[in-house]
């Protein structure tokens, strides 16, 4: 079998077409999960093709047709039997099943990323699976893939489903037969590295799963190109991080600002219903059970004496009045977070990203903490109709972060000035809680007027390491710790410290 190999660290690649058939037909016919039958092949086929497409260097095919049968719906058996005689290769595929699958079936975020799938259009779920396993790939390290030629391998995959599981049943039969220590080199040593890698890598990682796996999923309809998709794969990727540095409840504090004396409409309603039983109250609540003590005669019976004894009984209605706190908090994003747009040697991403991803952290942990609240928070694009161009592809990457949020009418993405962001506050601090957050990376921080009505606080991106500004009355409640060692460590600080403030 030729294979070339560069550095330590670049992946082998099969070169002769022959190698990189029987090495695909072999591994989609050591695949673990649902039927080893022409069809099977066909969609194992699509899937592998599809992950071509995202990067060239594979792991064994029959791990793509594993992942995509489970989030298929397909169950994992581990009882069903291993047709392999070769000790490493059965010892590769037991730890494969329980340490790749068996934990990717356990994690929490399976079944979303599951119910992503299966909304997505048929002709879309192969690039689905694809982008599932790249990313698992990616978490394990990418450990001891192989290169294919891209072409040779989609010529491959893109035949009847026939000849695959004829082509790879001749395969599986050699390597089902083998009884001694691959041979250096061979097919078999290549498939059992393959799988050896994969459990070793799972071992050592703490998640198989993560939310961007599922998010991308959610929107691959409008994530057309690769560029779309990295960016709100980063954006995830950081908001979850910034999630892992912030408690999951905080303690509620004591509320501030004006209480209300008149009650909004939509923050008062009637809970409605029956939910108790008394002695009192009006014939049509009456409980079914009394009309027993009913008799047909003209007599005086049971029921009437209960009657004028007052020992009926009736359901009462429960007419009372929940309030809800009103909270209306807006972000304001500066037209100078252009500024932004460039990395930091000591961040894993771009400063713009680390905004935004803060911008899902917030919207995440804010409608998380203040579930019982009236909450609405409006991220707004600050800027003059000249200046709103400047974050367009910021504007339009958030409202499809916050999408699931702006169909329940909790978010809104707008444009305004600073002025009208300024003025809406305050009309709104009238009858709620209301805060103005504006996030900068401007040389100068944006001026706010002097008015005590006025709740408000910036976080400051112009330097690698973020600071929060305060209005005097309220520095002492920040809380910040020792000194962060990098500009991303300084990140998860300033998003632990600063979050609380708005509640």
């Amino acid at each position: 079998m030729a294979l070339a190999a560069g550095a330590a660290d670049v992946v082998l690649e099969l070169r002769d077409a022959d190698d990189v058939e029987a090495w695909l037909c072999g591994g989609l016919c050591l695949a673990r999960i649902g039927e080893r039958d022409a069809a099977a092949l066909s969609r194992a086929g699509a899937w592998t093709a599809a992950l071509i497409g995202e990067t060239p260097q594979l792991p064994p095919a029959g791990v793509v047709a594993d992942i995509g049968a489970l989030l298929s719906g397909s169950p994992l058996d581990a009882t069903a039997a291993l047709p392999v005689q070769a000790p490493r290769l059965d010892a590769a595929l037991r730890g494969y099943e329980d340490h790749v699958l068996g934990r990717l079936v356990a994690d929490r975020r399976f079944e979303a990323v599951a119910d992503a799938l299966a909304r997505l259009p048929d002709d879309r779920r192969p690039l689905g699976v694809a982008l599932v396993v790249e990313h698992l790939l990616e978490r394990l390290g990418h450990p001891a893939l192989l290169s294919v030629n891209p072409g040779v391998a989609r010529r491959m995959l893109s035949r009847p489903g026939e000849e695959l599981l004829e082509r790879g049943m001749g395969e599986a039969v050699a390597l089902t037969a083998a009884t001694a220590e691959p041979e250096p080199g061979s097919l078999l040593e290549l498939l059992v590295d393959g799988y050896e890698a994969l459990v070793q890598s799972a071992r050592r990682a703490r998640q198989l799963l993560d939310d961007r796996d599922a998010f991308v999923l959610e929107h691959l309809d409008v994530l057309r190109g690769r560029a779309e998709r990295l960016a709100v794969e980063q954006v995830v990727e950081v908001a979850e991080a910034l999630e892992r540095a912030v408690p999951k409840r905080v303690r509620a504090p004591a509320r501030r600002g004006p209480t209300p004396t008149t009650i909004a409409d939509e923050s008062a309603y009637p809970t409605g219903g029956f939910s108790s039983i008394s002695n009192m109250g009006s014939m049509e609540n009456l409980v079914s059970s009394e009309l027993v003590y009913m008799e047909r005669s003209d007599e005086v019976d049971l029921f009437d004496v209960r009657y004028a004894e007052g020992e009926l009984l009736y359901y009462t209605r429960d007419e009372s009045v929940m309030v809800r706190q009103r909270h209306v908090l807006t972000i304001g994003l500066m037209p100078d977070l252009t500024r932004a747009r460039f990395k930091d040697a000591d961040m894993p991403t771009q400063r713009i990203v680390a905004v935004l991803g803060f911008l899902l952290c917030a919207v995440r942990r804010l409608s998380d903490w203040l579930s019982d609240d009236a909450l609405t928070i409006r991220v707004v694009f600050i800027g003059h109709a000249a200046e709103h161009a400047a974050l367009g592809a910021e504007r339009e990457l958030t409202r499809l972060l916050l999408r699931e949020w702006i169909d329940k009418d909790v978010v809104s993405v707008s444009a305004q000035t600073l002025d009208e962001a300024i003025d809406f506050v305050l009309t709104a601090s009238k009858g709620a809680t209301a805060d103005l957050m504006l996030i900068s990376a401007g040389e100068q921080t944006p001026a706010l007027p002097p008015d005590p009505a006025l709740s408000w606080l910036i976080l400051d991106a112009s330097e690698a390491r973020p600071k929060i500004h305060l209005p005097p009355r309220r520095a002492r409640d920040l809380r910040i710790g020792p000194p962060a060692q990098d500009a991303w460590q300084a990140w998860r600080e300033a998003t632990r410290a600063l979050l609380p403030l708005l509640l």
